[in-house]
């Protein structure tokens, strides 16, 4: 499992209302450049919009390290003091018992669809 900083692909698009989709495009998730490249990505948006509304799309991602779902909360966080949204949207099943294991899945919104995830928000 090589992981060099050009291999952290990151997929990011805007949708006809606004909303920013974010899809990392590799399966395992670890290592710092992960870490890194997410934190520049979510760091971008924040300071380009006001009041961002992000879908983090998972539906490649079948396993995160801990240093990336420690991000993950820190994303959370920095969306919030921005007054964003977040929502994480068509999780795998690995994905999905790490957030139940961890009951991030309480902390987070977590949507099965990317329609579900962008009609969830606030206007």
């Amino acid at each position: 499992m090589n992981s060099k900083p050009n291999e952290c692909l990151i997929e990011v698009k805007k949708n006809h209302e606004g909303v920013v989709l974010i899809k990392p495009l590799g399966a395992y998730l670890t290592g710092q450049a992960w870490v890194e490249k997410l934190r520049s990505v979510i760091d971008d948006i924040i300071e380009r919009r006001k009041n961002p509304r992000v879908i983090l799309n998972m539906s490649m991602v079948e396993h995160l390290s801990s240093s990336l779902i420690g991000e993950l909360i820190g994303t959370y966080r920095k969306m919030e003091r921005a007054k964003g949204q977040l929502c994480i949207a068509a999780v795998q099943q690995s994905v999905n018992e790490i957030f139940h294991i961890t009951r991030l899945h309480q902390s987070f919104q977590i949507q099965e669809t990317l329609e579900k995830a962008a009609a969830s928000f606030d206007s």
